[in-house]
């Protein structure tokens, strides 16, 4: 009776070594996923932002070269305005980036 005892305690400590084995390997397994979807997310932001300032850089070259009377306000009625408007500043100001957005033609 007393071997049965022990070997009962034995097996549901070795149920609970297992269980907590399972539970630290999927907590390891959960932070893995959310350091690759963080990383994900870093890039694809990079990627907003390269887009932007891309397109935001072709329209003032554009706009320099179209020479209008006042550069100015050309730019920002013709580039800031419709550029943040756009699905990518969206995007930016929805992930918390309005900050890489110009708001002020220089």
């Amino acid at each position: 009776m007393k071997a049965l005892y022990i070997l009962s305690t034995l097996v549901l400590v070795g149920i609970f070594v297992v269980l907590t084995l399972l539970l630290v390997i999927q907590n390891e397994q959960n932070e893995i996923a959310r350091t690759q979807l963080q990383i994900s997310r870093q890039s694809y932001i990079s990627g907003l932002i390269s887009s932007y300032n891309n397109e935001m850089a072709a329209c003032r070259s554009a706009a320099r070269e179209a020479e209008p009377e006042n550069l100015n306000s050309f730019i920002q009625e013709n580039c800031l305005n419709p550029i943040n408007e756009s699905r990518v500043a969206g995007l930016l100001k929805e992930w918390g980036q309005e900050d890489v957005l110009v708001t002020v033609a220089e």
